[in-house]
C-alpha cells in the first residue's frame, strides 16, 4: 500500500493542541450486528451500546443506527453506568434503554 494508517491516538499534524482527547470515553460504543444483517445490501439490524453508560439501543435500518447515535449522544444522565447484570437482562426481556 502506498499510504500508512494514522495512529489513531494520535493528533493529526497541524491540529490545534487542547485538553479534549481525540477519542473520548464519552463517544465509545459497542456495535452488534444481528445474524441476518447484510451490511453490503443496506440490511442493518443490530443493537448499539454506549460504553460509558451502559445504555443500549436497537436499529432495524442504517437510518435507524444513525438515530440510536444520535439520541446516545444526545442524552446526558448522572445515573452510574449498568452493571453485566443488568445488561444481560434488558438483552432478554428486549428493552431498548435502562
Amino acid at each position: 500500500m502506498s499510504q500508512t494508517a494514522a495512529n489513531p491516538t494520535e493528533i493529526p499534524s497541524g491540529a490545534p493542541a487542547s485538553d479534549r482527547p481525540l477519542w473520548p470515553k464519552e463517544r465509545a460504543f459497542v456495535l452488534q450486528l444481528s445474524a441476518d444483517s447484510e451490511p453490503g445490501r443496506g440490511k442493518l439490524v443490530g443493537r448499539l451500546e454506549h460504553v460509558n453508560s451502559g445504555r443500549v439501543g436497537r436499529f432495524d435500518s442504517a437510518e435507524g443506527l444513525l438515530a440510536a447515535l444520535e439520541h446516545a449522544l444526545a442524552s446526558t444522565t448522572s445515573e452510574p453506568p449498568a452493571s453485566d447484570d443488568e445488561t444481560a437482562a434488558a438483552d432478554r426481556d428486549g428493552n431498548e434503554d435502562r
